[in-house]
Formats: C-alpha cells, structure tokens, sequence
C-alpha cells in the first residue's frame, strides 16, 4: 500500500498452490502502524486469494497479538498451535 508515494505497508505469499496460498510477510513501517494498513493489505490479498478460489492461510506467532488481532478481525480463525523446536542454536522465528 502506498501512501504518498511512498510504500508503507505489504503483504505477500510465498507458497501457492491449486486451492491453498500460504501468506507469509505482512509489514508495516514502524511510523504508519496502528492506521489499518495491515488490515488493509491483508484484506485485499485475502479477497483476491478467495476470488481464485484458494483457502488463505498464514502462520504467526502466538505471541504476536497484533498480528493475532488483525487476523482475527479479517476473519481468519485459530486452526492449530505449532512447536519451533532447534538443535545447537538459540535462533528464533521471527
């Protein structure tokens, strides 16, 4: 989404298929957070993905509640919990 001419806000998916596409990135610039440009971004895509007949789907952390907000209020619902476990590292995702 863009602002000005300015890019401030996206969402993208990496992976799809016939009748799924997996939305992996949805970012906002710090300073035009809060505004419903996430909401925004994500609405659109998620209509477009439903308009070619594919299940929209996402993964995101559970301590995210923004995110988890957001999702929620586009209609998105809770379908599992996933464990992140690593070996010989402290990385996190994201």
């Amino acid at each position: 989404m863009f602002l000005n001419d300015h890019l401030v806000s996206a969402a993208y998916t990496l992976i799809e298929l016939e009748k799924v596409a997996v939305i992996v990135e949805v970012l906002t610039k710090e300073e035009f957070r809060n505004r419903g440009f996430a909401t925004s971004v994500v609405s659109m895509l998620t209509e477009d993905l439903i308009k070619r007949g594919k299940v929209a789907s996402l993964y995101v952390r559970g301590d995210n509640s923004h995110a988890i907000y957001v999702y929620m209020k586009i209609g998105f619902i809770e379908y599992w919990k996933r464990l992140w476990i690593t070996v010989n590292t402290d990385t996190r995702p994201l």
